[in-house]
């Protein structure tokens, strides 16, 4: 847990740099707007490939010797050709998409369709780094995979820093470069030594088309809200990409490493025959991820737009769209506490195989997003967006929560060990909702610290790290 946490936090910390450093390029400009979009569909859709390997290859890729399983080898492969077909069209289809979708965007249509072209090579990179990446947790790796997206980001940022007038289109394939050079690394450090199982694999045909259709539908939700928001206005495109994916780095950096982690932890367990093992963890795993989310949360609620400003506001980045953000980020944050209990959580669905239950999931997701997004992002923008996003996201986590219980995945005393917490996370909370209420002008700096101090001060009657030692157990 500890390899894949670091390798994560220096992963999204080189993240969020090349996000700051763009932002400052290219602040809220139809030419940062056509970026996002085209990026947001390239992430989408190396993301429905990539969750589908995740969630089929590793808890079925290694046999009881260590060995890879052929079957589970030849479903990835299977994978990667279609993620070759989806790349070659998108390709091919460049300059009609541009055609279509960019003046509906204000945007123009050679950049668009350049950028698409981006886009189907860098999406193809992605899923198989990310293949890569998911071999190399079922092996028991954890650093490597977490740390490796690192090197796109830097190939892509250190030009960006060096020299101002780069065009998004070069900024693109900066980062097409980069994922080549992580694919490399990848290959050299998880893939040998290869053994092959002589065993046959259970058949994962059916369980793969069920996940591949529901990541289908997610993969769906990032274009769509990137879109819908230009329609409102091409900057807030831009502002709601800013502020979501800040939120995402933040949640990688406090939960991704944990969600590396327990997807190949609980799919052992789970091989093992060690279920009462793998409940008491996803209890102590939650109630820690939550208190650490809820901290971040209200830190966030009483200090964002002093990070944002602090963070963002440079170079094209403008006090307005400093105000903006902030506003999206705090409409976000429920959605950020709540999608990110959602992902640790789905680890443990992946670990017993309840495939089905995932894509449930993901279609309820979608569906939600779909029906909120169409409704209030034509008329609030990424205000609209944002709102939506937290909705559906708390809807998912009380989804989960339902299912975990049904399986009866929590523990006897899984409701004793999180009420253990309910002071620290209502006092933490409830001290930020007041300030924020009622001492708006305090600074913010003081604001942040009073909350850290009240979480300090309820953490030892808690006693966190003491049931963090009972995984060791």
């Amino acid at each position: 847990m500890i390899s894949a946490t670091t390798g994560t936090w220096v992963n999204y910390m080189t993240t969020l740099a090349f996000q700051v450093l763009f932002a400052a390029r290219y602040g809220a400009t139809p030419e940062a707007a056509a970026f996002v979009i085209t990026f947001g569909l390239a992430v989408a859709g190396g993301g429905v490939l990539v969750g589908t390997v995740q969630s089929i290859a590793v808890p079925r890729l290694i046999a009881p010797g260590g060995e890879l399983m052929k079957g589970t080898l030849r479903f990835v492969v299977y994978l990667t050709l279609a993620a070759l077909a989806l790349a070659a069209v998108l390709a091919l289809t460049a300059t009609p998409l541009a055609g279509w979708l960019a003046p509906a965007l204000a945007l123009q249509k050679a950049q668009f369709a350049a950028l698409l072209r981006a886009t189907a090579a860098f999406m193809l990179l992605r899923f198989a780094a990310g293949t890569l990446g998911a071999i190399g947790l079922a092996r028991g790796h954890r650093f490597i995979p977490a740390v490796s997206p690192t090197i796109f980001s830097l190939v892509a940022a250190v030009p960006m820093l060096l020299h101002r007038g780069l065009s998004v289109e070069v900024v693109y394939w900066l980062l097409v470069a980069g994922s080549a050079v992580e694919l490399l690394l990848l290959a050299a450090t998880v893939i040998r030594p290869l053994r092959l199982s002589s065993e046959v694999a259970p058949s994962a045909t059916s369980a793969a088309i069920v996940m591949l259709g529901a990541f289908m539908l997610v993969a769906l939700i990032p274009p769509l809200e990137r879109t819908l928001t230009a329609l409102h206005t091409p900057a807030d495109a831009a502002r709601y990409d800013y502020a979501i994916r800040s939120l995402r780095s933040g949640q990688q950096l406090l939960v991704g490493g944990l969600f590396l982690a327990t997807l190949g932890d609980w799919s052992s367990l789970v091989s093992a025959g060690q279920r009462a093992r793998l409940q008491h963890s996803l209890a102590v795993i939650t109630g820690l991820a939550t208190l650490v989310l809820l901290l971040a949360a209200s830190v966030a609620l009483v200090a964002i737009h002093d990070i944002v400003r602090l963070v963002y506001q440079h170079g094209n980045f403008t006090p307005t769209d400093t105000n903006a953000v902030a506003t999206i980020v705090l409409l976000g944050l429920p959605g950020f506490v709540a999608e990110s209990l959602v992902l640790v959580q789905s680890s443990a669905l992946a670990a017993v195989k309840r495939n089905d239950l995932l894509a449930f999931n993901g279609v309820v997701r979608f569906i939600g997003s779909v029906i909120l997004l169409a409704a209030l992002a034509p008329r609030l923008g990424a205000n609209g967006a944002a709102i939506a996003y937290s909705v559906t996201a708390v809807v998912g986590l009380a989804l989960i929560e339902f299912q975990l219980h049904v399986l009866d995945l929590w523990p006897a005393h899984g409701g004793a060990l999180l009420g253990r917490y309910v002071p620290l996370a209502g006092g933490t909370v409830g001290t930020a909702m007041l300030l924020y209420l009622l001492a708006g002008s305090a600074p913010a700096l003081f604001r942040a610290a009073l909350v850290s101090v009240v979480f300090l001060a309820l953490l030892y009657p808690a006693r966190p790290l003491q049931t963090l030692r009972t995984l060791r157990v």
